[in-house]
């Protein structure tokens, strides 16, 4: 399975039963029969943890450095390091959504690679 349908399958997995009617009918419009349920999967995603990791830093290093700075919390010298030593782990047992949200702003703002793991 592909990263993009292991990304669908986990939005729909965090979709509310309201969420999970209406995709259903919207597939329907395009004849696709599913059935669709809700097992409170809220439950199931409240402890999901990952790791952020930074595969490679790119060629804007000193824009990477102030993002990591600002999102981690970090001095200077630390998100450097950081930097530097790409390919490494940024941080472990952290939320996906903060995870998601961090990994968006670094591929917005420079050109490094990330991965959530």
């Amino acid at each position: 399975m592909n990263d993009n349908m292991k990304e669908t399958a986990r939005k729909i997995a965090r979709m509310n039963s309201a969420a999970l009617r209406e995709l259903e009918t919207a597939l329907m419009e395009y004849g696709i029969v599913a059935t669709l349920y809700n097992t409170n999967t809220d439950s199931i995603f409240e402890e999901e943890k990952c790791t952020l990791f930074l595969r490679k830093s790119g060629s804007l290093k000193l824009r990477l450095v102030k993002v990591i700075k600002e999102q981690f919390g970090l001095g200077l010298r630390e998100a450097k390091d950081f930097v530097d030593c790409a390919p490494c782990v940024l941080e472990e047992n952290m939320d996906y959504d903060r995870a998601e949200e961090i990994a968006m702003v670094i591929r917005e703002e420079t050109n490094a690679i990330i991965e959530i793991l």
